[in-house]
């Protein structure tokens, strides 16, 4: 889908056995529980783009350091609903030599546009080529205070 101002690129999260991968610029469906390998082998094959998704994330299942040896398009730095990661992913990104990315990686309409990218005409050659601006929204604070008070509630209700 295509606006004025607002691109949807069709896709699918799969979770490989390693992790998390986004594949962007699909139609078809890629079976789960394949070898991330395969995974971007099959995405690239279909004309997408390949995508380690949330790679350090301590609670969703990320690939890791798989970031540095697989064939990926991009990483995702920035996402709406990791709040805790294995050790800090600007830095590790730092040394990663393909682009990275962000996304809401929203489950509910609240979680929309937590995080956003700006992207030219063509959003799938925009991400190989790291001509991406990543926007982090006011709504990701309000959820991440959210989420923090819930907790911090049901913690007072034991």
């Amino acid at each position: 889908y295509n606006s004025d101002n607002f691109t949807v690129i069709p896709g699918i999260e799969v979770s490989a056995i390693e992790g998390h991968i986004l594949c962007l610029g699909i139609t078809e469906k890629i079976e789960s529980k394949i070898p991330a390998r395969e995974v971007i082998e099959r995405t690239h094959e279909l004309g997408g783009i390949a995508i380690a998704a949330h790679p350090y994330d301590l609670i969703r299942s990320g690939v890791g350091d798989l970031i540095f040896s697989l064939n990926f398009d991009a990483a995702e730095l920035y996402n709406g609903r990791t709040l805790i990661t294995r050790n800090r992913p600007s830095d590790v990104m730092r040394n990663l030599n393909i682009p990275v990315v962000g996304g809401s990686d929203a489950h509910s309409i609240e979680e929309i546009a937590t995080i956003t990218m700006i992207l030219d005409n063509d959003p799938l050659e925009s991400i190989r080529r790291g001509d991406v601006e990543i926007v982090i929204n006011d709504k990701k604070l309000n959820l991440i205070k959210s989420y923090i008070l819930r907790r911090f509630k049901n913690f007072l209700e034991l």
